[in-house]
């Protein structure tokens, strides 16, 4: 296609269009006016030819495709109808008949304008600060089944650069640092906590030896994580939240279930006030005989209830913060687990009266059948306001596995089980080699807080303690048959601190 271009001197504003079929356009721009018409085709290239202002005669210029800077014109005159061949000799390039601004582009009857340079505008007051990333380095005390996990944990966050773990079985740490590609490892608590590279420390020793490892690290100033409970008595858990406090140190505890998908988006429901005013709710979790003996094991004295129910002790009046706990009466029934040779309930239900009127109702049975499908909590949570209802139900009967080859159990690595209750397994579960679930979302969480600063929502030591004091008096009522009011007096038989020691051994 050829086109005739016509050019003025007046000013105005640019543009640049293309002409379409059968009609003309007009480029202007603030020295020149060019306007075009198709005038005919040689091959598929188009034909550009410049006229004068106001129907001037007809100048041929060069007919392959141009690709033109633009550049200022000024006082072009009109061409006449003379000899086209004789005129043309005498204009200027094809360039300097094209406007310095913009670069134009014409290829196959196409022309293209770069975008406008967009304004700087200055940041908005309001605008968030790049987020700082900090890195860090993880000192994990215990080399169980939990500590493994939160060193592998750990080990794959991206913002720690150093691992070191600790066991008193030096086996045991050796095997866990080579496992995660962790840089130390030592039977010596202290060696691993001190080491300069360690900013934050994670206590997964047994319950019973909590102590010692966490007066050590409240030394040292570092953040810790550590596993519930805090402590066995109120006396031990007051000690250490003083030495926590003395020592500018941020103590967190693992109560996973607040991790856990159904129970964070609970949070939320309250947090938006959908259920009005809570008068009650209900909490109540099974499970089997055969982790029931496995708890029992290494906690004869305290048995289920300090292990599993306070999961959801903790998480309820997580829910309900700003309501305490002032009075809690419970039943219990012992068969299975006292035929076992230990003192404890199979089941045990217990009220608790918060301050508002508000009333709990907690329910815990350990003593299923010894291959009862979930290979954890089996739970249900309940919760009444005066606006609405919500039920959360974490039994886990939706997802069934039967299998002739059976499946592990995440907490009894040598017990298996033919049909299985799919994601039951209390801290998670594997998958495709990754482990996921609360415990890995608690433990990610917490990383990100001392990395960055994010809230943190892994409970605090005084949340802890608020979760020991009900459940230290629910065993009180049980032994009683009275109701027990709260603040509660540490127990006469508290326990007293263990004697120091190099090394401390790990859950399982």
């Amino acid at each position: 296609m050829r086109f005739e271009i016509t050019a003025s001197t007046r000013e105005k504003p640019s543009r640049l269009r293309l002409p379409r079929s059968g009609q003309s356009s007009r480029t202007t721009s603030s020295r020149a006016d060019f306007t075009t018409r198709p005038i005919g085709r040689r091959g598929s290239t188009p034909v550009l030819s410049a006229a004068g202002y106001r129907g001037s005669g007809l100048i041929p210029v060069p007919t392959a495709p141009v690709r033109c800077a633009a550049q200022g014109v000024s006082g072009l005159s009109k061409i006449g109808p003379a000899d086209h061949r004789a005129v043309s000799s005498q204009l200027p390039p094809i360039s300097a008949l094209v406007p310095s601004r913009p670069t134009c582009s014409v290829l196959r009857s196409a022309v293209t304008l770069p975008p406008p340079r967009e304004e700087q505008r200055p940041m908005s007051t309001n605008a968030r600060p790049p987020m700082q990333r900090k890195e860090l380095g993880i000192a994990v005390i215990g080399c169980g089944r939990i500590g493994s996990l939160r060193a592998k944990l750990a080990a794959e966050h991206p913002a720690v650069t150093f691992v070191g773990v600790a066991d008193r079985d030096p086996a045991r740490a050796r095997a866990l640092a080579d496992k995660v590609g962790a840089q130390f490892w030592s039977d010596d608590n202290f060696e691993v906590m001190s080491r300069p590279e360690v900013s934050a420390i994670v206590i997964s020793t047994i319950e019973v030896e909590h102590f010692e490892p966490l007066m050590q690290a409240f030394t040292l100033g570092k953040p810790v994580l550590v596993e519930k409970p805090l402590a066995l008595d109120l006396s031990a858990a007051d000690q250490l939240i003083a030495a926590a406090q003395a020592g500018g140190c941020d103590l967190r505890v693992g109560y996973s279930r607040r991790f856990k998908k159904r129970y964070l988006l609970a949070k939320e429901q309250i947090v938006q006030g959908r259920l009005g005013r809570i008068t009650g709710g209900a909490a109540r979790v099974y499970n089997s005989r055969s982790q029931a003996m496995q708890t029992l094991s290494r906690l004869p004295a305290d048995g289920p209830s300090l292990s599993g129910l306070v999961y959801y002790i903790d998480a309820l009046h997580w829910m309900l913060e700003g309501n305490p706990p002032v009075d809690v009466y419970a039943r219990g029934q012992a068969n299975v687990i006292r035929q076992s040779g230990y003192t404890k309930p199979d089941l045990t239900w217990a009220i608790v009266t918060l301050a508002d009127g508000a009333i709990l109702s907690f329910g815990e049975c350990y003593a299923l059948p010894h291959h009862y499908p979930a290979l954890g909590h089996a739970a249900r949570v309940e919760l009444i306001g005066s606006d609405g209802v919500m039920i959360l139900d974490d039994d886990h009967t939706d997802q069934i596995l039967c299998s002739e080859h059976g499946a592990p159990h995440v907490y009894i690595p040598e017990h298996t089980v033919n049909t299985v209750f799919l994601g039951s397994g209390t801290p998670g579960d594997w998958a495709l080699g990754e482990f996921i679930g609360p415990v890995a979302s608690e433990t990610r969480a917490w990383l990100d807080h001392l990395s960055t600063g994010h809230q943190c929502l892994v409970a605090t030591a005084d949340e802890a303690r608020r979760t020991i004091e009900v459940t230290l008096a629910i065993d009180r009522s049980l032994q009683t048959g009275a109701a027990v009011r709260l603040p509660l007096a540490d127990r006469p038989e508290a326990r007293a601190a263990q004697p120091p020691s190099r090394g401390h051994r790990a859950p399982g």
